[in-house]
């Protein structure tokens, strides 16, 4: 196997470990030129075993995520009242960015009979919730699309968010760790939440209570990066006293 040819096989498994990567991280690991790693990319995505993205490359297929919808069957009840304890947060909001997860498309549901807000949103199932009750005033950001998580990623997603200001940004996460904060499971979701934790007044995660504990991959924000956790049940007195020191808001039933 040709040199060239071995390179692209480890990028290839590089990003179907991670999901979604950027250039830059590819280009270190491989100690190669960055226009090396996107000449690599284009051949790969035209062999049609990954996607490029601006900035980087996600899988042809992502295996971190359960399809959405399917996801959103599970755990009903706890999204629900998730959901109905973080419309107490919207009364003084005007602007609104909701990210993409099942539980956000119950937030969704009821935000559709709340009138003169602004939405914006880089999730085609939230779009699709929210159009299908024709609510006025919705954007959706363009991007990359993740097709099972129907969430659109990338440069260029992130470079549109960061021309926008928002009162209030609602977020969904891959997991809580006591010692190193809200984490994700990949490099673009983290990067996402960092431009929305500084183009938002409030950055709010909504997380039932089998995210606290759960692993992934990358560290996303450090505990007092967020301002408000909605979950569905009062975390164990470790979790509690760790969110308090950080100075989060913690809201449950």
């Amino acid at each position: 196997m040709k040199f060239a040819e071995k390179r692209r096989a480890r990028i290839l498994s590089i990003v179907q470990e991670y999901d979604a990567i950027e250039v830059a991280r590819l280009a270190s690991q491989l100690d190669v030129s960055k226009m090396t790693i996107r000449r690599d990319l284009a051949v790969l995505q035209q062999q049609g075993l990954l996607h490029r993205v601006r900035g980087g490359a996600v899988t042809k297929r992502q295996r971190s995520l359960d399809p959405l919808l399917e996801r959103e069957t599970i755990n009903v009840a706890a999204k629900a009242k998730i959901a109905d304890l973080a419309m107490e947060l919207v009364a003084d909001a005007r602007n609104l960015f909701i990210g993409g997860s099942s539980t956000l498309t119950f937030l969704a549901r009821l935000l559709v009979d709340v009138p003169d807000i602004n939405i914006t949103t880089n999730s085609m199932r939230i779009a699709q919730i929210l159009a299908e009750a024709r609510k006025p005033d919705v954007t959706l950001i363009g991007g990359a699309l993740m097709p099972n998580a129907q969430v659109l990623i990338g440069g260029e997603t992130i470079e549109l968010l960061q021309r926008r200001f928002f009162d209030l940004a609602f977020a969904g996460i891959a997991g809580i760790d006591l010692d190193n904060g809200f984490l994700e499971s990949n490099e673009w979701h983290v990067a996402h939440h960092h431009v929305m934790r500084q183009r938002a007044k409030k950055f709010v995660v909504l997380a039932d209570h089998t995210k606290l504990g759960t692993p992934a991959d990358f560290c996303a924000l450090p505990h007092n990066e967020v301002d408000v956790l909605v979950t569905d049940r009062k975390p164990d007195a470790a979790y509690t006293a760790c969110l308090a020191d950080s100075g989060i808001t913690l809201v449950h039933p």
